[in-house]
């Protein structure tokens, strides 16, 4: 029996951190869990695109606290419009593309400590600015000074 050596492997096998920056990814998985606190939430993997890609795993949890990452991500990978009454699927993302910004963070497992990278942000790209409304200021009108009342 042989054994095919796989991407994600190579990439959870490698301990080396990324820079703290803005990278590509991909959700290569998404499922639903229960937060902690007892919140639903989905759990997502995300592809970074990097010299050697990474998979970092990322948490978007269904609560008022933690709803901006959860806007953001969906900014980012072209889900817009988003409405009360929406539900938003583990399915929804997959294959979805966007830009993060990865964090560097301190970390502890069985007592000790360990720095690790995370999803800090998502971000959207090439959207054009928005474009700020024109004040309506008025015009100063012209008064000749010899017609001041005073």
């Amino acid at each position: 029996m042989a054994i095919e050596v796989k991407e994600e492997w190579l990439a959870a096998t490698n301990r080396e951190l990324l820079a703290e920056g803005e990278y590509e990814f991909e959700i290569t998985d998404a499922e639903e869990a229960v937060s902690r606190a007892g919140n639903e939430m989905i759990k997502i993997s995300c592809k970074v695109d990097a010299k050697i890609p990474r998979f970092i795993n990322d948490y978007l949890v269904g609560s008022e606290k933690a709803f901006w990452k959860v806007k953001s991500l969906c900014s980012s990978v072209g889900i817009e419009n988003m409405q009360p009454g929406m539900v938003l699927e583990p399915s929804d993302l997959v294959g979805k593309r966007g830009v993060c910004v990865i964090a560097i963070e301190q970390d502890e497992y069985d007592g000790n400590n360990f720095e690790r990278n995370t999803i800090n942000d998502y971000l959207v790209k090439d959207k054009p600015p928005v474009e700020k409304k024109q004040s309506r200021k008025r015009k100063p009108v012209d008064m000749p000074e010899d017609d001041i009342p005073f």
